[in-house]
């Protein structure tokens, strides 16, 4: 929960400390959507089990304009990750994350090319798996914060990067850009 704590602390500061750019420009605003695919590493039972990079598909829709110094936007992420259990090798599972996010878009780089933001993520996840040939079954809540960023190519296609706990301590891939200003 600290690491959580000091990353957002730290794309706060970051945007406070460079919030003197009043009217930047920036490439997420109100209409824009993106969509983010890609693969997270690390995260939960990196230590006990062998866990494939986890595939990760989300979505954020810019909601709100210039609230503050960024812009608000909502939206979802649906990830999968494979483990296997280091020590046992008949026990192995999936586990399915859904939920949502919301980010805050910091508008204090006069860019249409760099996109700064921090965000939260809520849901569930649900796990199935094979031990020893029975199929086990479980769920439960996930939450993450996040800071992350966009760099566009062009308007429509660009990479992202992530850093948070949860499906992954660092995920990213690539970004589809459309709608918006």
């Amino acid at each position: 929960m600290k690491a959580n704590q000091l990353i957002f602390s730290a794309v706060l500061a970051i945007g406070l400390l460079t919030a003197s750019v009043t009217d930047a420009q920036t490439p997420f605003t109100q209409g824009s959507n993106v969509i983010h695919a890609g693969f997270g590493l690390g995260g939960y039972g990196y230590s006990v089990y062998n866990a494939w990079p986890a595939g990760i598909v989300s979505y954020d829709r810019g909601i709100v304009d210039d609230l503050g110094i960024g812009n608000l936007g909502i939206g979802g992420v649906v990830a999968l990750k494979h483990y296997s259990y280091k020590d046992l090798d008949g026990f192995t599972f999936n586990r399915v994350f859904v939920g949502a996010r919301g980010t805050y878009h910091f508008h204090f780089v006069n860019s249409d090319k760099l996109d700064f933001y921090g965000g939260v993520m809520a849901g569930a996840f649900f796990y199935f798996g094979d031990f020893y040939g029975s199929t086990t079954y479980n769920s439960g809540p996930f939450g993450s914060a996040l800071a992350g960023i966009n760099y566009w190519f062009t308007p429509g296609i660009g990479v992202w990067a992530e850093a948070g706990y949860g499906i992954g301590l660092i995920s990213g891939g690539i970004s589809f850009g459309f709608g918006g200003n």
